[in-house]
């Protein structure tokens, strides 16, 4: 059973709740001090673990169906207030309409498991 945390503009509990249980993957949402104090989502995982890298993801993500774009900061050093590193996936949840949340964190998962 999926349950929705509501927060102002964001849907994160779910797209949590959809990758809870995968092998080395660990979530949780920031709001930084900058970048008008809206919340993302961090994903991190262990490549090694997962069997799949960052880039892959991305790209998976982008050429699916819907094309889903993470945010900028996904794989990067920390930046904007945002702690990213290498194996981190950055999720701006706060522009997810209802229901979106739920595709966002399936196609996720389907990477992250390699059934994408």
């Amino acid at each position: 059973m999926l349950v929705r945390l509501i927060m102002p503009g964001i849907q994160s509990a779910v797209a949590c709740a959809v990758v809870k249980g995968i092998p080395s993957v660990r979530t949780e949402t920031v709001v930084p001090k900058i970048a008008n104090h809206d919340p993302h989502l961090l994903i991190r995982f262990d490549p090694e673990v997962t069997g799949v890298t960052t880039d892959q993801i991305v790209e998976a993500l982008r050429s699916g169906k819907p094309s889903i774009e993470l945010n900028p900061n996904t794989g990067q050093k920390p930046n904007q207030d945002i702690p990213a590193d290498a194996n981190t996936l950055v999720v701006g949840v706060w522009m997810l309409q209802p229901g979106e949340d739920a595709i966002v964190g399936q196609r996720i998962r389907a990477v992250l498991t390699k059934k994408a």
